[in-house]
């Protein structure tokens, strides 16, 4: 069974290997909404480290944990024997 360290440090790797591919700055992710829409490699190296959800200023943008989202789809990979 996976664990949540274990998902945090398998998210942490590849953040780091797309900031060194693409750079920090470059456009990690983006979702439709209002407000803050696109988060770079490095506000979400950032999340990945703080255990967060990504921030739109200072408010705090729900279900966004990076470590999360790599925990439940190691899970599933696991599950369905994919990994």
């Amino acid at each position: 069974m996976v664990t949540r360290e274990q998902a945090k440090n398998r998210a942490l790797e590849m953040v780091n290997e797309l900031i060194s591919q693409n750079g920090g700055n470059s456009i990690s992710f983006s979702c439709p909404r209002k407000g803050k829409c696109s988060w770079t490699n490095n506000e979400v190296k950032q999340a990945i480290i703080n255990d967060s959800n990504l921030y739109d200023g200072a408010i705090e943008v729900k279900g966004t944990n990076p470590i999360d989202d790599v925990f439940r789809y190691l899970q599933y990979a696991e599950e369905h024997n994919l990994s």
